[in-house]
């Protein structure tokens, strides 16, 4: 046999089946493992339709607390115009900068974050902060204003980074938010 030959390329599939005369002996093809059992997989219980903590009676009920794209900003001019607005909360590690929003349709508070990485330089930590601030802001988000919120990081916070505080801390600036009175 020549090395031409030899090539699974120049193989012919033609009148053979595909399990008599398999090119790989065993799984992965290789040959000095060992070959799986050959019993079915374990049937597990069906759940019918999606996985939820909610029971499918009071779903409609309560609402999702998601952090859907119209909750967030995204349009530089969205950034431009809160941080034009220049009102801003500021806490030990954070400034809540936010602007407020009129018109027709109106979702409620739209968030927006900026986390330097000056401040932070491993991207971990990053998007640990961000975290944080996403899960406060959806939890939270019934209770604020109809704003344009952006949560900056203004000094580089201790490491490592305490979960608790930070989420105290972020907590503790949307309530100082929404008892804001916006409007003049």
């Amino acid at each position: 046999m020549t090395s031409r030959s030899c090539h699974e390329t120049y193989l012919s599939t033609v009148g053979r089946s595909p399990q008599a005369h398999s090119w790989f002996s065993c799984p992965y093809g290789c040959p000095w493992r060992p070959r799986r059992d050959s019993r079915p997989p374990r049937q597990g219980s069906a759940s019918p339709g999606r996985l939820s903590a909610i029971p499918s009676g009071q779903e409609s009920r309560k609402l999702p607390a998601g952090f859907p794209r119209r909750c967030r900003l995204t349009e530089t001019d969205d950034f431009s115009s809160v941080f034009g607005f220049r009102k801003a909360i500021r806490s030990a590690n954070f400034l809540l900068h936010y602007c407020p929003r009129e018109g027709e349709q109106i979702d409620g508070a739209r968030l927006g974050l900026v986390i330097a990485k000056r401040h932070l330089r491993r991207s971990v930590d990053r998007n640990l902060v961000k975290r944080l601030i996403r899960e406060t802001f959806r939890t939270r988000r019934r209770e604020l204003p109809s704003c344009d919120l952006i949560v900056r990081l203004a000094v580089k916070p201790n490491l490592p980074i305490d979960r608790r505080v930070l989420a105290g801390e972020i907590q503790n600036l949307l309530k100082k938010c929404a008892l804001l009175d916006l409007w003049p």
